[in-house]
């Protein structure tokens, strides 16, 4: 990497909770600490009371790196309200999204970084690798999400191209959308983002390669595969499909539909179904 990216500042926003398992955001925030572009803020936007234990960690963080910045809350609204507060605050040049489970390679903000200047994008993403339980235990499936804008844009009303952690973007762009406030846990506050992002033409890009784990979690299907995430994400997919021919509206219906009644038949089928969409449309 040349002087001038080292130079340049990145803001690293994620969203704390009560509710969030302390040793596994301990490893999210180690891993960001690693990253080898060094040049970085990393924003903690904490939402409601935190237990002592969780403001006891933070500050000692915080008090170990100076890069460290600690936004607290005392009503917890959500994480979209959360990320918002974080990125408002942010002074980089440009954001880098992280979920309290997730782990970064110590890399990815290097990659993200080059890739987005050399290639003048507004955004970039990347692909994951799927894992459960404990830190890097059960290693699954790697995710390798659609990478030219084209592919991008092809792919937006049947999966989201852009998962959370992997959002590597501009600053003002960020700042100029933010993530939408109306949205509760699980409703896809991050596709909505994608949509917007790729609706009012802004340039964007997957590296075609892994760069973090996504933690799934031992509850995710049953987190996911419910009533109302069912409607939130057939709405998403809707709003998604104006950015295609309106030839191209059956089929985005049709496949929207068996994605909905997948997502309230049991978990199991819900999970057949994402591995399905994965190999077709990489979201």
């Amino acid at each position: 990497m040349s002087n001038a990216y080292e130079n340049i500042l990145v803001s690293v926003v994620m969203a704390f909770y009560n509710g969030d398992n302390t040793e596994i955001a301990k490893i999210t925030i180690d891993s960001v600490l690693s990253q080898t572009h060094k040049n970085f803020e990393f924003i903690i936007s904490a939402g409601g009371n935190l237990s002592d234990e969780k403001t006891e960690m933070l500050k000692i963080y915080a008090e170990k790196d100076s890069r460290i910045k600690v936004l607290r809350s005392e009503i917890n609204v959500g994480p979209s309200n959360s990320r918002n507060r974080g990125v408002e605050f942010a002074a980089g040049k440009y954001i880098s999204i992280v979920d309290s489970d997730d782990i970064f390679f110590e890399e990815k903000i290097k990659k993200q970084l080059e890739q987005i200047i050399e290639k003048n994008l507004d955004f970039v993403g990347c692909g994951y690798i799927e894992f459960r339980n404990d830190h890097k235990q059960e290693l699954g499936k790697v995710r390798i999400l659609p990478k030219t804008g084209k592919d991008i844009r092809i792919s937006l009303p049947f999966a989201n191209p852009i998962a959370n952690s992997a959002l590597f973007i501009k600053t003002d762009v960020l700042k100029a959308l933010l993530y939408d406030e109306k949205f509760k846990p699980g409703d896809g506050e991050d596709y909505d983002l994608v949509i917007r992002l790729v609706k009012r033409k802004y340039t964007g890009q997957n590296l075609s390669e892994p760069l973090f784990y996504y933690r799934l979690g031992n509850n995710f299907e049953k987190k996911h595969a419910n009533l109302r995430c069912s409607i939130k994400d057939l709405q998403h997919k809707l709003k998604a499909s104006s950015v295609l021919p309106f030839w191209c509206f059956p089929f985005i219906f049709a496949s929207a539909i068996v994605a909905f009644f997948c997502r309230i038949l049991p978990p199991k089928l819900f999970s057949i179904m994402r591995d399905f969409r994965h190999k077709i449309f990489g979201g």
